[in-house]
């Protein structure tokens, strides 16, 4: 059977996003953006696009949840704008949302943390997951992604000339673009469909050889590391995730990844 799958947010995930899930059989793709000229690209992939603002929405906004999933994947903080956005869910027929989150709700513990540990409830990040969490007219998978990486976000090109890079030896967080599109796409196509999963590569080097690494293959000076003596970290489990979706990283070792 069909799935009509609507997209908001089609930046430097989404819009690739896209790209992979027109191509899937059985799925037809609706895609929203704030952005006039994303609008005229979406538009161009020949799928129904909208121009959206979750903090202005619209009765006209209507055609756009018409549709059976929808992934939430803007990186805004407004809050009441996403209230807004639930209860227009609510009153929609969308049944399943999938909500692109970030490993930043976790306190640096100097630990492995997983999907209990413990939240900085004060991030906005974070109030905005318990606004779909308390939902009952509608289920949510949240996606929790560590540090992005890939095509237009080479790590090397993080720091400006002269930057001073603290905490040298802490161990790093990060997720490929690719490793982004396929964990959702392999959500799509599972039946856990509510929860919270980490997504963050298998391997965690510090940030000293990490980025010492991608500088090199960049051919650019790394900036200066300097480590004090007490650290401020996490290292992000993804344990769940590979259970519960029986995932397999396409990039696992970010050592290996070639940019």
């Amino acid at each position: 059977m069909s799935k009509l799958i609507s997209i908001l947010g089609c930046g430097w995930l989404g819009y690739p996003l896209i790209s992979r899930l027109i191509a899937l059989p059985h799925s037809k793709i609706k895609a929203a953006t704030r952005s006039e000229q994303k609008l005229q690209q979406i538009a161009a992939l020949d799928i129904d696009a909208y121009q959206l603002d979750i903090s202005d929405l619209q009765q006209s906004d209507a055609p756009f949840f018409t549709s059976d999933i929808l992934i939430v994947n803007i990186p805004s903080s407004d809050i009441a704008g996403y209230q807004s956005l639930v209860e227009k869910i609510k009153r929609s027929t969308i049944q399943q949302v999938i909500l692109i989150s970030s490993t930043s709700v976790y306190t640096n513990s100097n630990s492995t943390v997983s999907e209990s540990s413990h939240i900085d409830t004060n991030s906005a990040r974070y109030q905005i997951e318990q606004l779909f969490e308390q939902q009952t007219s509608f289920t949510t998978l949240i996606l929790r992604f560590a540090g992005l990486i890939g095509p237009n976000r080479h790590p090397a090109r993080f720091f400006k000339p002269g930057r001073v890079v603290s905490h040298s030896q802490a161990p790093v967080n990060m997720l490929h673009l690719d490793d982004c599109i396929e964990i959702i796409v392999t959500a799509l196509d599972k039946p856990f469909w509510q929860g919270i999963l980490n997504c963050c590569a298998d391997s965690h080097p510090t940030k000293q050889q990490f980025y010492t690494h991608v500088c090199a293959q960049l051919g650019v000076t790394p900036p200066e590391f300097i480590q004090q003596d007490e650290m401020s970290f996490k290292v992000i489990s993804n344990e769940r995730l590979k259970q519960q979706l029986d995932y397999r990283f396409i990039h696992p070792d970010l050592m290996k990844i070639e940019f």
